[in-house]
């Protein structure tokens, strides 16, 4: 790949990231061991989510059991 195309895909790379943080994105990058990321892998196959959106209805799911088991948040 000549010098402009990797400027031009670093531009795009760069713009993509600053749209997404400005509508309130954060970037996570995580090490995890190798069964972790398979079961994740699986997961998103199985649901037809994205490693975005599977992630997201974990975190919304475990809050939703945290206030469910605390009592806090619902009458």
């Amino acid at each position: 790949m000549n010098q402009s195309r990797n400027n031009q895909l670093a531009k795009a790379q760069t713009t993509y990231r600053e749209r997404l943080k400005g509508r309130g994105y954060r970037r996570i990058q995580e090490w995890v061991p190798e069964q972790t990321f398979v079961q994740l892998r699986e997961l998103c196959r199985d649901t037809g989510l994205s490693q975005r959106e599977l992630i997201e209805e974990m975190i919304r799911a475990a809050t939703e059991r945290k206030f469910s088991k605390n009592g806090a948040g619902h009458e």
